[in-house]
Parts: C-alpha cells; sequence; structure tokens
C-alpha cells in the first residue's frame, strides 16, 4: 500500500502514488509565508524568469514592412556588454551577423520587462534598411523565435529577411539582459540633444 507525504482528500479518487508525487511537486515548486502567501520557489523559475523578475531584462521593439526578401537590420548595444537573449519577428528569418552597412533609418532604446523596477538601465539601437554583409559574417541564422543567446563586449547586429513571397509588416523584438553597470551619459536617441558634434564622442 502506498504510503503518502501528504495526506489524500476522502473527496479525491487517485491512482495510487500520483497524489503523493503531484503534490510534491507543486509544494515544492512554491512557498507560502506564514500570513499564507503562495510565491513561486526561485529555484524552478528559468533563467529569463529571474532576469525579469530582477529587473534586468529589457527588451527592444520596432515595426517594420518587407516586401519579399527584403531585410532589415538592427545594431545593438548596451553598457558593460549586450546579451541578447532571444529574437523574435513573426516568423521570418533572423541572422546574427558580425557587422553590416546600410542606411540608418532610426534610433531606439530598450524598456524593463519588469514594469515595477525600473534601475534606469538601457540598451540602444540603431535601424538600417537594406544591411549589407558577406556570407562569411554570419554567426547563426534561424527561424524567429530565435532563442539562442548572443553576447558581445560590444554591440550585436541582427538582421531580419523577408523570406516569404508576400509583404510584411510585423514588429521585431529583442531580449536584453543587463550585465554590466550602466553609465550616464549613454546611448543616443531620437530625443537626446546635442550641444555640439564633438559631443557624441560620449555616446555610444
Amino acid at each position: 500500500m502506498t504510503t503518502y507525504t501528504n495526506p489524500v482528500p476522502d473527496s479525491r479518487t487517485i491512482v495510487p502514488g500520483a497524489w503523493s508525487d503531484l503534490l510534491d511537486k507543486q509544494l515544492s515548486a512554491h512557498t507560502t509565508d506564514p500570513a499564507g502567501t503562495v510565491s513561486v520557489s526561485i529555484s524552478d523559475v528559468n533563467s529569463v524568469a529571474q532576469a525579469v523578475l530582477s529587473g534586468s531584462m529589457h527588451a527592444v521593439n520596432n515595426e517594420f514592412t518587407l516586401l519579399a526578401g527584403e531585410s532589415v537590420g538592427f545594431r545593438i548595444r548596451a553598457a558593460g556588454g549586450t546579451f541578447v537573449r532571444f529574437a523574435n519577428a513573426d516568423g521570418l528569418t533572423v541572422k546574427y551577423v558580425t557587422s553590416f552597412t546600410g542606411s540608418l533609418l532610426l534610433l531606439g532604446s530598450s524598456r524593463s520587462l519588469n514594469r515595477t523596477i525600473e534601475n534606469g538601465y538601457r540598451a540602444f539601437y540603431t535601424k538600417y534598411t537594406n544591411p549589407v554583409f558577406n556570407n562569411e559574417e554570419i554567426i547563426l541564422s534561424g527561424q524567429a523565435p530565435l532563442s539562442t543567446e548572443l553576447f558581445s563586449a560590444h554591440q550585436v547586429y541582427v538582421v531580419v529577411k523577408n523570406n516569404t513571397s508576400q509583404t510584411v509588416s510585423d514588429n521585431f523584438s529583442a531580449g536584453l539582459q543587463s550585465v554590466g553597470t550602466f553609465t550616464t551619459p549613454y546611448g543616443l536617441t531620437a530625443t537626446t540633444a546635442l550641444t555640439a558634434t564633438t559631443q557624441m564622442s560620449i555616446y555610444d
């Protein structure tokens, strides 16, 4: 006869052994404080979720419209190092490349994935149309969502290509984890006011 770690309610009909296995797992994944508040045990949360809870996960997001065969590039940079945890672009082809050239379209910055903790950290990106690069410069290529991480002590380059036969309008999103100390000022955005062109040397 099965000995249950936790008593089985009289109202439950169970397969021997199943109740204790399921309940033990549920209890080990949660903690309850003296007030009765139940929370998820950190040991049972994946690393991305832990980073979100700690306030160190950010995301860049930008809409795009690509004709069939067209590409758009994003150069992303963060103080202390740029750590991309995932990238998404509506099932299109995403490429991590060592570098590219292209026509600068706009500037942007990241937002925290923790809407309660705001530590002031930001990653910055520049968006380029028609990025040009050699096949030898491709580090990794796959269909979005791309969950393979990429790290650089400096900037990273991500290319999204419309590999369909139709025009696609959607959003590019990348999850970034802060790994260094944020410095101010750092990074240019569309609203950054510069008093002289030489002042750009202290940004990004």
